[in-house]
């Protein structure tokens, strides 16, 4: 059975190798992110990183206690960080603006090695994607954690 003039076989096996190249890419660069995480981990190094960016990341309104579950969402993804960031929600160490903060700086800054290399290997400039994203994230979550302020500091003066 032939498809615009190629069998259909053809198209599967074009398709399934190119996937299962792709799969394996994708293994390449996450399979060690996991190992390095499980390292950190076991040497009780999150406390010092999150010592680190937390002086930063307070620039944009965020505490102490939400650079770890930000941290989490920049390096290894969306799915890793909502885990950490229900765990500090149910024992109240994020206030609803750091919620907020947090998730509108994922959302342009998430995952960041594994996707940047994946969209490297895929043919991406590594430099203005990487940075970029870092730069794009907090010039919006900056913005956005002063609009937040602002308005705290409205219902403050007519909603006393």
């Amino acid at each position: 059975m032939k498809l615009f003039g190629t069998s259909i076989i053809i198209i599967f096996k074009k398709g399934i190798i190119g996937s299962l190249s792709t799969v394996f890419k994708m293994a390449y660069i996450i399979i060690p992110i996991m190992i390095i995480l499980e390292i950190i981990k076991y040497f009780g190094m999150i406390d010092k990183i999150t010592s680190i960016f937390s002086p930063f990341l307070k620039k944009i309104g965020l505490s102490y206690k939400a650079t770890f579950p930000l941290l989490i969402g920049v390096f290894l993804g969306i799915t890793y960080s909502s885990g950490v960031m229900l765990d500090s929600i149910e024992r109240d160490e994020l206030t609803n603006k750091e919620i907020t903060l947090i998730l509108i700086f994922l959302v342009v800054c998430h995952a960041i090695i594994e996707d940047t290399f994946i969209f490297w290997l895929l043919g991406s400039n590594f430099f203005i994607l990487f940075f970029g994203r870092i730069i794009g994230a907090i010039l919006i979550t900056g913005v956005f954690s002063k609009l937040i302020k602002e308005k705290e500091q409205i219902r403050e003066v007519y909603f006393k």
